[in-house]
């Protein structure tokens, strides 16, 4: 990964925040514009990963998907290369809380958020890029019969709060 600080300067970019459940458009977690001037944001775009500190973890996100957004200039931004971004998502979702323990607590006796230094170093162990191509159609699979499935039973949770005020009356 290699990192990278490309700033908003045209200030036309819808602002993004990166926490526990990853990238997500401020406007759905904030109801007030915190600022109109995001010139100072980083842009993030496809295959960047985004990190930032959250209050009791390391905050992750990853844009996989062909867009381009911006981020408070707090975070550190990595363009992805050689490894597929969404098996990245889904290994850091579930390594998360190691890491945030192995460096944030070191980080809290030193004074400072994070030890970056050896965060950045940290290795990780993946598998061949046709065996993570493998994995994450799998899990998008998977992901995509839990939607279906859920969708299903709100469909019948609806249709029995039907047929009940309906059978009742």
């Amino acid at each position: 990964m290699e990192e990278y600080s490309l700033r908003n300067l045209k200030n036309n970019l819808q602002v993004v925040s990166v926490g526990k459940y990853g990238i997500r458009q401020r406007n759905e977690i904030y109801s007030k514009v915190l600022s109109d001037d995001l010139s100072k944001n980083k842009v993030i775009f496809q295959n960047t990963l985004t990190i930032g500190m959250g209050t009791k973890q390391i905050d992750f996100g990853i844009l996989s998907k062909n867009a381009k957004y911006c981020v408070s200039p707090a975070y550190r931004t990595y363009k992805i290369k050689n490894i597929n971004s969404e098996y990245l998502k889904y290994y850091l979702e579930i390594i998360n809380t190691q890491l945030s323990k192995k460096y944030m607590i070191i980080s809290a006796r030193q004074g400072t958020t994070i030890d970056n230094k050896s965060f950045l170093k940290h290795q990780l162990v993946v598998h061949p890029i046709l065996k993570q191509n493998y994995i994450v159609n799998v899990i998008n699979i998977i992901q995509k019969y839990l939607t279906i499935s859920d969708d299903i039973l709100e469909t019948h949770k609806d249709l029995k709060k039907y047929l009940l005020k309906h059978i009742f009356i």
